[in-house]
């Protein structure tokens, strides 16, 4: 399984999401192939969050479910999802480290849940019949995006020839998935419109001081770091910095042999995993971004 260490390596917590958000379609496919489609129809009500709050009150697991409830045939869905996930979720990612990006999804997928439910039954706009359901990673993806694109507005992507900053697209991206899903009119609207309010809140709240992720940090006999007030783009030059889950390569003593540029750059990418990008000094960033550009 070098090749999965590897991928983890690589992307960090957003691996281990992007697996799970796979392999639980996996699963949901061969029951719809095992149970037929009537009594999958019964479990798959059971995994995802009903927008009626009577039947919702009943099966209370779902809030921490209904994300991993992708039907089988909505396919189309989950390779989007993940596709916004690889692209906005390994750049938060890098900048805050696997702790804190653990307990941001955690937040947003019990909050945008909660939200999305009292909304849904309160907004005379709303659309909600007893068989309306939320499912899927969307609302989630949209805390991922609201939370990265107010961190590192200014990050830069190349499109064809143009920088593009990170802000533009996010702003594009969650515009056109709230569209879609036909904005106030729809429980799932709804719920992308509360994640990226959730995801913007948590980055304002976060650098005022106040780690609501602090606890997913193992860090309660830690004083908070709040993540500073002036975003710093990750990307160099050439190629964005790529962080890291496992944390192997331990710092170089004056009674060690000096690292070679090789085990530096794993060194720092480990460093990000830890305490994330701005957790860095400034002499180790000048030193990443050198490193990155060969």
């Amino acid at each position: 399984m070098d090749w999965y260490r590897q991928f983890l390596k690589r992307f960090g917590f957003t691996g281990v999401l992007l697996t799970v958000m796979l392999a639980s379609y996996v699963v949901m496919l061969v029951l719809l192939g095992v149970l037929g489609e009537a009594n999958f129809g019964l479990l798959w009500a059971k995994v995802t969050l009903p927008a009626d709050v009577g039947v919702a009150l009943k099966q209370p697991w779902s809030l921490l479910t209904y994300w991993v409830g992708n039907h089988p045939l909505a396919f189309w869905f989950l390779l989007m999802d993940m596709v916004v996930l690889y692209a906005f979720g390994h750049i938060l990612n890098a900048m805050i480290g696997d702790r804190r990006m653990q307990g941001i999804v955690v937040i947003a997928i019990l909050v945008d849940a909660l939200v999305t439910i009292g909304l849904s039954n309160l907004l005379p706009t709303v659309e909600t019949t007893s068989a309306t359901r939320l499912f899927g990673f969307g609302a989630v993806n949209a805390t991922i995006i609201g939370a990265t694109i107010t961190l590192v507005p200014r990050y830069n992507f190349r499109i064809f020839i143009w920088d593009v900053p990170l802000l533009f697209i996010g702003l594009f991206v969650l515009m056109a998935s709230i569209t879609t899903h036909r904005l106030i009119f729809a429980m799932e609207g709804v719920a992308e419109i509360v994640g990226a309010g959730v995801g913007f809140g948590l980055v304002k709240v976060m650098r005022s001081g106040w780690d609501l992720t602090n606890w997913f940090r193992g860090a309660a006999n830690r004083p908070a770091q709040a993540i500073p007030l002036q975003p710093e783009p990750v990307m160099s030059s050439q190629r964005p910095v790529i962080r890291t889950i496992h944390s192997k390569q331990k710092p170089a003593t004056p009674q060690q042999e000096p690292m070679t540029e090789a085990e530096e750059l794993d060194y720092l990418l480990d460093k990000i995993g830890e305490v994330g990008y701005n957790g860095l000094t400034l002499a180790e960033k000048e030193r990443l971004d050198k490193l990155s550009a060969k």
